[in-house]
């Protein structure tokens, strides 16, 4: 179902509706009570009305009833409001700074790319993680310059300033810088892409899984065990996913360790207990970056996915695989991932998603892990 002419687009997930609002770029999981109330006043039918109605099928009082459908109808008009621009406008001209702390040169899939960083600070925020794409001196590629402007991070190229970001909005400003890099590498354009997911895409043969979840729920240790068994990386924390064919893109951002699994993993990676240690931007959390390996995977231009998996290292759970509600999936996937503003692409996401197979992994057994992931790999489960 799509209201292409209001802006909105509507996507049934198992028992729950996905609504789309083109106006603030958002997305609302609603179940079938909110979802009726919305169809009516989105049909036009007054509050007092919807709220007549609620009553008698819900079985509920008048006070309740039009309670629940003003929240309703106030969560509507808040979605249909435009979100104000929070960014310099891209190609605007302000001043840059003289000097940086580096100036430092990088190569992907043959793009190569200058980064001054203004200080150390910023430099932290993303040499770490794409270090092994330094490269010697490199003559032409894309300019960018990362810099403060009071308490703002600044990007520019030379055309002008991209954007700039308040200082607890770092997530965007590094997402920001990433898409620069991956269009630049794919010559596409951010159109193109359908989403970037906060997951790590892992390959093997000619399909990928996803594996997503909550912070600190082991999904870096899990991605690099997989890898050091045969399989190989696409990308770690910013998952590229093509618009046209809901593909996976390579996308080559090193693995974040924290230091409670260094232990176990420096076993099958040696160098990385000899690694350096950095701080994390959570507080008191250190971490240490594992180079991506397998560059097989880079040779396919892209993966269609199998599976997206959450996944969940608990003490002494063993192992247990289970399907998960698309709706669940949904809510835990999208507020840490960037998904395309534009309606042909909102569309092609919610059809993708709706068809994506959704788990649930807990475990603690790390050799079940495996197993499971090879045979999802090779059979299905």
């Amino acid at each position: 179902m799509q209201h292409g002419d209001q802006g909105i687009i509507v996507k049934a997930l198992g028992d729950e509706t996905v609504v789309w609002f083109e106006p603030a770029n958002n997305y609302l999981l609603m179940k079938a009570p909110a979802y009726s109330v919305w169809v009516l006043l989105q049909g036009g039918m007054s509050v007092s009305k919807a709220a007549g109605w609620f009553a008698s099928r819900y079985k509920l009082s008048g006070i309740e009833a039009k309670k629940f459908v003003v929240e309703i109808d106030r969560v509507i008009k808040q979605q249909n409001r435009k979100k104000e621009g929070a960014h310099t406008k891209e190609g605007s001209s302000i001043s840059c700074p003289q000097e940086f702390h580096s100036v430092r040169q990088y190569k992907f899939r043959g793009a190569c790319f200058c980064f001054r960083y203004e200080t150390v600070e910023i430099e932290l925020l993303f040499h770490p993680l794409i270090k092994h794409l330094e490269t010697g001196h490199i003559s032409g590629g894309a300019h960018y310059y990362l810099y403060r402007l009071g308490e703002k991070f600044v990007l520019q190229n030379t055309r002008g300033v991209i954007g700039q970001w308040e200082a607890d909005d770092i997530h965007s400003f590094k997402g920001k810088l990433f898409m620069e890099l991956l269009n630049n590498a794919y010559q596409m354009q951010e159109e193109d892409w359908m989403c970037v997911l906060h997951a790590a895409a892992v390959c093997y043969g000619e399909s990928c899984l996803l594996f997503t979840g909550q912070s600190g729920c082991g999904k870096s240790t899990l991605t690099a065990l997989l890898l050091a068994n045969g399989f190989y990386l696409l990308a770690d924390d910013f998952v590229p996913v093509e618009a046209r064919t809901g593909h996976v893109m390579h996308f080559p951002a090193a693995i974040s360790v924290k230091e409670s699994a260094t232990a176990l993993l420096a076993a099958l990676y040696p160098e990385l207990g000899e690694a350096k240690i950095y701080r994390d931007t959570a507080p008191n959390k250190t971490v240490r970056y594992l180079s991506p390996l397998g560059k097989q995977a880079i040779d396919k231009h892209g993966f269609p996915v199998k599976a997206l998996i959450f996944t969940k290292y608990e003490e002494n759970s063993g192992f247990s695989l289970k399907l998960l509600p698309h709706g669940m999936a949904f809510r835990n996937l999208i507020p840490d991932s960037w998904l395309s503003p534009l309606s042909e692409n909102v569309k092609r996401f919610l059809d993708w998603f709706a068809e994506m197979p959704c788990y649930q992994m807990v475990y603690s057994d790390n050799s079940k892990m495996v197993s499971a992931v090879e045979k999802l790999f090779k059979s299905g489960l």
